[in-house]
This record gives structure tokens, C-alpha cells and sequence, in this order.
């Protein structure tokens, strides 16, 4: 019994229901050319936000330790009482440059000594001009007796400038991009 109904199921199926079956209705693509085109934009629009931020924000910057110099002022010591000023008339700043094109560092007073960024500090330049195309250390010596000083140190002749100078409320030395 169960194999006669079986049967009938299959074969009474109406001939109509067989031909409808059978036509395939066409969907419209009129709008899978507009999809594909803003797919194809979102993409392009990510790809250069990703070359933009990740690529052209690191290739030039100065950094006193890890911290990026802002034109917010970053302490570069301790605060120093002003007999030991009178004492150790210098003042060293320990910077780091990171760049990928040639980049020419200017300081405006004091010594600078340019070595490598890589473990071994290997001196490239001592004096107040240089010109490279790798990422540095910096190590920018100025005569620290005269706090009224402000000193600066220029990259690509004034593209960036950096001004190191002394806060007497706080007695701290500080550099700031200006």
C-alpha cells in the first residue's frame, strides 16, 4: 500500500505544475553594475586611507623617548635647582628621528651628534647641520646657563621647527614643535 501511494505521488503530479517549473523567470540586473561600482569605491577608499595614515604619518617624525614631539611641550629633565645649573652649564636632549626621505636638521646653537638608531650608536656627524635618509639618534648639547635662551632645531630648512627652551615656574627644560 504504502508503495501505490508512493506511486500516485509521483505521477499525478499535474502538467502544468511540470511546464511552470520549467521556465526560469529572469531577475533584473539593472542595479549589479551600481553595486559593484560602490564596492569597488568603498575598497579604493580604504586602500588609501591605509597608504595615507599607516605610510605618510610615520614617514617624518621627532621623538624624545617613545613620545612623538607635539606642540604640546615635553619635559626633557628633571627639575634642576639653580645652583646646580650654574654647575653644569650644559643641557643634553636625546631625540630620535624617524624618516625615510632625505631630511637636512639644523640646530641654531649648541652641538648636535648624530648616530645611528640601531644598538650600536655609531657617530655619523658631530656639529650643527646633517642631511639623512635613515631614522637617527640625536643627541643636541646647548649652553644651559642662560635660561632665558630658547634654541631651535629646524628640519628641511624650516618644514618643521622645534623649539627647546626653559620654564622657570617649573625649572624643567621642555621641546615643542612650533
Amino acid at each position: 500500500m504504502k508503495n501505490e501511494v508512493m506511486a500516485r505521488a509521483v505521477t499525478d503530479i499535474d502538467d502544468n505544475l511540470i511546464t511552470e517549473a520549467q521556465v526560469i523567470t529572469k531577475r533584473s540586473n539593472r542595479l549589479r553594475p551600481v553595486y559593484s561600482i560602490a564596492a569597488l569605491a568603498a575598497c579604493l577608499v580604504l586602500v588609501f586611507t591605509l597608504i595615507f595614515n599607516v605610510v605618510g604619518s610615520g614617514s617624518l617624525g621627532l621623538f624624545i623617548g617613545n613620545e612623538k614631539i607635539s606642540d604640546k611641550p615635553i619635559a626633557v629633565n628633571s627639575p634642576t635647582a639653580a645652583y646646580a645649573r650654574s654647575i653644569t652649564r650644559e643641557q643634553t636632549v636625546s631625540l630620535s628621528l624617524k624618516t625615510k626621505e632625505p631630511t637636512k636638521i639644523t640646530v641654531s646653537a649648541g652641538v648636535m651628534s648624530v648616530c645611528s638608531a640601531g644598538q650600536t650608536d655609531t657617530l655619523y656627524h658631530k656639529g650643527t647641520e646633517y642631511t639623512t635618509d635613515i631614522p637617527v639618534n640625536i643627541h643636541w648639547t646647548v649652553d644651559g646657563s642662560d635660561t632665558t635662551k630658547s634654541y631651535t632645531l629646524t628640519l628641511n630648512d624650516g618644514e618643521e621647527v622645534y623649539a627647546l627652551s626653559f620654564d622657570e615656574g617649573t625649572s624643567l627644560w621642555s621641546i615643542c614643535k612650533q
